[in-house]
């Protein structure tokens, strides 16, 4: 393979780099996936997925009212019982947005939305 081939991810190049630095003899310089994606400025998975939840959540709540999607969202949030929901509440909490009018409220906000959303990534 090729590195220069655009078919080649990021997740390839940076298994790619962190195999070469991991296998170099007496490198104290990383140890883990982590401090490789720090090295290079790449957001951690964990981020990446709360960040894309937040978004879909953001773009269902922005809807009408009277939107299939959008009230069946309201309704699994309030209710909390499926996994996602759980997710999404503990992004909440991260975020401090402390209820779902709150939610909605700064989703309607995209610019602001965007922002609060890029900083879960660093």
């Amino acid at each position: 393979m090729d590195p220069t081939d655009p078919e080649w991810s990021t997740a390839d190049m940076m298994s790619c780099v962190y195999n070469w630095i991991r296998n170099r003899p007496r490198s104290p310089l990383l140890t883990k996936k982590t401090d490789l994606l720090k090295l290079l400025g790449l957001p951690m998975m964990h981020g990446l997925l709360r960040q894309k939840r937040m978004r879909w959540v953001g773009h269902a709540l922005r809807r009408a009212d009277s939107d299939l999607s959008k009230v069946e969202v309201k309704k699994e949030l309030a209710l909390s019982s499926k996994p996602w929901t759980k997710c999404l509440l503990g992004d909440m909490k991260e975020l401090n947005i402390k209820s779902i009018k709150a939610l909605e409220d700064i989703s309607k906000k995209r610019e602001l939305f965007r922002i609060a959303l890029n900083s879960i990534n660093t």
